[in-house]
């Protein structure tokens, strides 16, 4: 259900918040200045008629979910948005989740940008800012809510109005976390002040425009100490690419979205704010579920990952959702597709890489290349040459909150798969239910020793049983080759082929005398072709094989050294 679309009947704000729902009661009696009635409360006064009237877009099925919703609220005029409280006291903090960027010079915290030359901008501004009067902001409510014009201030945890080098980190972590969110889609995310024009949207030819990210820990009207919202970020919903339609209400005046920020916040906890605040900005609604409520936390499940529209603050891994994270037993509250619903409103997706077969394959080496995994179906091809019996690949993110779980796969010259390794990513948890970061097991890494030969590296992204699906397992990566890290098994057997080469009969692999412990797999091949299907230690010749040759590849794994691949010769040529 989307409570808006069209700013003119239906304004949503979402005022969101790092911790765990309460009743609209609770919020109420914690923050009486903002006791904007919940829509529940609005239609029992005013009727179901009289908020379709004003929200035409909305059926009466919406409605009955917003009445049933206490963080949805609704003002005088019609505006619908959301009251979302702080997280409870006592609460985990999100600060149990390190984060640093090192690779970034502290001096260009400030001129940081993710995709320079893009039409659409995200700007996370630090700087502090001004909210004019009389923006939408200020819309009118009963009882009236604090005014949110004013001046803000600079993001600070210790009151100096410079930033220190602790400051600027958490800026360079917020950034890189922010941009690896935002990475499959062609928007700049940016610390550089872009210039109103770059953010504001004019009319419908205006294809220049984005969202500012306000990063403050809000004034004395508005939020100061959390004393007037009580709230970890505001947003309206669905305008990163509106204008007026001659409806009165401007890009500008939509603007900015709060994420409100202090003393005590790390570059994780702040970059989870600002994503999910952009991303209602582009249409998003909250993901969350039966346990947890508006927010699906994560808190304590042992998955260690959360959607950036629920509640990321406790979890290493953070993606995009399309509500599979749902058991029968605690349902997900919103299957939207995420990524599908911010292309359609304002920052479209990258266009994909030539690179997604094997006849464009890119050549790999010690060079690393830079790319992004956009889809779920999306796979990335290169190719590399084995001259010395052995190779390692190495693919790995550019922050330590990766969305991106990798699987590298080593393929033949026919691109059919050899073997692949994907190491299981961590899903540790505090005994307080907090997830640790960053998350190993995300990158990929390939230590193997094989024949001199041209093969193919391909790069996926991928799940983790019981912990996420690989929906939003996207993002951009860095991949070359290397020096092979770990040592070879020790001994390795070659194998041979015996029995009569003739259709009918049978043939027997002989692997050789490898490492006690090592674990052999079996792959036969038609004239270095992989046989569908074929992987016994025995292999019945077909009509099929007469007028071919016959070898079988075996792969090597023994925990702790490289992957051994070795392959027989090849059989006479079979017959009838």
């Amino acid at each position: 259900m989307k409570p808006t679309r069209t700013l003119g009947a239906t304004a949503v704000i979402a005022i969101s918040i790092a911790g765990f729902a309460v009743s609209g009661a609770d919020a109420d009696s914690r923050e009486p200045e903002f006791s904007i009635p919940t829509v529940g409360e609005w239609v029992a006064e005013n009727g179901v008629a009289a908020a379709r009237a004003r929200n035409p877009e909305l059926t009466k099925a919406d409605i009955a979910q917003l009445r049933n919703d206490p963080t949805a609220r609704m003002t005088e005029s019609g505006f619908v948005l959301y009251v979302d409280p702080i997280r409870q006291s006592g609460a985990p903090l999100a600060v149990g989740i390190p984060q640093n960027v090192t690779s970034i010079p502290l001096a260009n915290f400030n001129t940081l940008n993710s995709r320079p030359g893009s039409d659409r901008t995200i700007f996370i501004d630090f700087d502090g800012h001004t909210v004019p009067i009389g923006t939408t902001w200020d819309e009118p409510t009963s009882p009236p809510s604090p005014t949110v014009a004013g001046v803000y201030p600079a993001f600070t945890i210790d009151g100096d109005s410079a930033f220190s080098d602790a400051e600027k980190q958490i800026i360079i972590d917020t950034w890189a976390a922010v941009a690896e969110d935002y990475a499959i889609f062609d928007v700049n995310v940016t610390t550089a002040d872009p210039g109103d024009a770059a953010i504001d949207r004019v009319d419908e030819t205006d294809l220049e425009f984005g969202t500012r990210a306000l990063v403050t820990a809000g004034n004395a009207s508005w939020n100061s100490s959390l004393s007037s919202c009580g709230c970890g970020g505001i947003a309206y919903m669905d305008v990163f690419s509106y204008f007026d339609d001659g409806e009165g209400y401007t890009h500008e005046s939509l603007q900015p979205a709060f994420a409100f920020a202090g003393n005590g916040d790390d570059g994780k906890s702040i970059s989870d704010v600002v994503s999910h605040e952009v991303g209602h900005n582009l249409s998003l609604d909250h993901d969350g579920n039966d346990s947890d409520g508006e927010y699906f936390i994560g808190l304590g499940d042992g998955k260690n990952w959360a959607p950036i529209m629920g509640a990321g603050y406790y979890n290493g891994v953070v993606q995009w959702s399309n509500g599979d994270y749902t058991t029968d037993l605690d349902p997900a509250t919103n299957d939207e597709d995420d990524v599908a619903s911010i292309s359609a409103s304002g920052a479209p997706l990258l266009p994909d890489e030539a690179n997604n077969s094997r006849s464009t394959a890119l050549a790999l080496s010690s060079t690393a290349r830079d790319a992004v995994i956009g889809g779920r179906t999306d796979v990335d091809w290169y190719k590399v040459s084995v001259t010395t019996g052995s190779l390692g690949v190495y693919s790995g993110p550019p922050t330590p909150n990766t969305n991106l779980d990798t699987k590298l796969s080593v393929r033949d010259s026919a691109g059919k798969v050899i073997f692949s390794t994907d190491v299981a990513s961590s899903t540790t948890e505090a005994s307080n239910g907090v997830g640790t970061s960053p998350v190993t097991g995300m990158n990929g890494v390939i230590n193997a020793d094989l024949p001199n030969g041209t093969y193919y590296i391909t790069i996926d992204g991928v799940g983790r049983t019981g912990s996420y699906s690989d929906y939003g397992s996207l993002g951009s990566y860095s991949i070359k080759t290397r020096t092979p890290t770990v040592s070879s098994i020790a001994t390795q057997g070659t194998p041979t082929i015996s029995g009569t080469k003739r259709k009918g009969r049978t043939l027997t692999a002989n692997y050789g005398t490898w490492t006690s412990g090592t674990s052999i797999s079996k792959q036969w091949l038609r004239d270095g072709v992989v046989i569908t299907g074929a992987k016994s230690k025995t292999y019945v010749l077909k009509t099929a094989d007469v007028g071919h040759k016959i070898s079988i590849r075996l792969v090597a794994t023994k925990s702790g050294k490289r992957i051994a691949v070795k392959v027989s010769s090849k059989t006479s040529t079979i017959t009838n």
